[in-house]
């Protein structure tokens, strides 16, 4: 069996950790933890707040809403903090769709790589991906 010399490592600069707070994008974030520890990259983690988040919430709950998501930012900048010490990280949030949320920040911070999890829905399901509520899970 003949071998292939390593000619360029990968380099990871910026990881890009996208959340909405659901126990399945929880389950993402130690696969997207370890890549920051082993590459020593920049850790960001983002939520978008979509216009499907306010949809099932009369717009008199919405401050109610926006309350719980900024309760869960902060949860996630705790375990930051904690989890990974040594790393640059930073909580971003933005307003608007899922992926031009996401595609914005790939730009504004040249993301090298995004972390993301999902329920594996289809359908109606699908559309509303982003809009758990769920504790940061570790």
């Amino acid at each position: 069996m003949s071998t292939t010399e390593v000619t360029h490592r990968i380099q990871l600069k910026n990881i890009l950790y996208a959340t909405d707070f659901s126990r399945a994008a929880s389950a993402a974030f130690p696969y997207a933890a370890e890549f920051a520890r082993r590459f020593g990259t920049k850790f960001y983690a983002v939520h978008a707040r979509t216009p499907e988040n306010y949809l099932p919430v009369a717009p008199e709950a919405w401050s109610t809403t926006n309350a719980e998501y900024a309760k869960q930012e902060n949860a996630l900048r705790e375990v930051l903090r904690s989890d990974l010490p040594q790393i640059a990280s930073e909580v971003l949030t933005a307003e608007g769709g899922v992926w031009p949320v996401l595609q914005s920040v790939i730009d504004e911070k040249k993301i090298d790589l995004l972390v993301l999890g999902t329920h594996g829905r289809t359908g109606i399901g699908k559309f509303f991906l982003g809009s758990g509520t769920e504790e940061v899970v570790r």
